[in-house]
């Protein structure tokens, strides 16, 4: 069965939930530049967001990554 995106956020918790996401945006960061202190990501990477998300992500992982593609 196929939902409206009205019927979908209807639900209890279910807009706290689709936005959690960006509220995780600034630990993201955190775990990030952690993860990747004095380290490169050397396997292909996808940052996949909605527009100007995926955008930052992308430029947030160019700097550490060996291949980086946006969508």
């Amino acid at each position: 069965m196929r939902r409206s995106l009205g019927q979908a956020f209807s639900r209890p918790d279910a807009l706290r939930c689709a936005l959690g996401v960006y509220r995780a945006l600034p630990e993201t960061g955190r775990l990030l530049v952690e993860a990747t202190r004095g380290r490169r990501v050397r396997v292909p990477t996808v940052a996949v967001g909605a527009a100007l998300v995926g955008r930052a992500l992308e430029q947030q992982l160019r700097p550490v990554t060996d291949g980086v593609e946006g969508t």
